[in-house]
């Protein structure tokens, strides 16, 4: 039996557009369907303009940043290693050619290759309508990103994803949302 789900795992990837992320999500719902399992695309403009006033934050203000500088240091401070590096950029700019960071500039915001280039109003534009779908949280803003999703009132973490989850735990409040109840599997 385990062969033949293996090869069902292989029939979904090769099926043409096929991506990693669309097979096992195919594979994972066919294999828990009785279980009532639900697989959720995180890239699905809906899901996306949920969480906009979270990227709205991540871009526009720097309050977000700081508090994860501010939990990432706490971390440091308790002996622990941060697993992410709190950079310039908490959001990534995803299309068919690139995932780039969006940094903030001067006039607005650019890629981190500097290929694309949004004014501030651009960017707010972006927010507005379907072009949020290009938008994708980095390591740190997931949490986040998830509990705008699919709120939930506890989480399981393996022992990485635990220390994610610790170096985001006061970002919750500064974006206004609950933090879940972390739970070390």
């Amino acid at each position: 039996q385990a062969l033949e789900r293996i090869e069902q795992a292989r029939a979904y990837y090769l099926k043409p557009q096929a991506t990693l992320a669309s097979a096992t999500a195919q594979w994972v719902s066919e294999l828990f369907a009785d279980f009532g399992l639900l697989v959720l695309d995180p890239r699905d403009v809906r899901l996306k303009k949920q969480a906009k006033s979270l990227f709205e934050q991540a871009l526009f203000k720097e309050t977000l940043h700081h508090t994860l500088q501010n939990d990432t240091k706490a971390l440091k401070e308790a002996k622990q290693t941060p697993p992410a590096h709190v950079g310039t950029s908490l959001v990534f700019w995803v299309d068919g050619e690139r995932r780039s960071r969006i940094e903030p500039t001067e006039e607005g915001f650019q890629t981190a290759d500097g290929a694309l280039l949004w004014s501030k109003e651009d960017m707010r534009e972006i927010l507005q309508g379907d072009g949020i779908a290009h938008l994708s949280a980095n390591v740190l803003l997931r949490p986040l990103y998830q509990q705008c999703i699919l709120p939930c009132v506890a989480y399981v973490a393996g022992p990485s994803e635990y220390l994610y989850w610790l170096q985001t735990a006061q970002a919750f409040e500064q974006a206004n949302l609950s933090a879940p109840q972390l739970l070390l599997s």
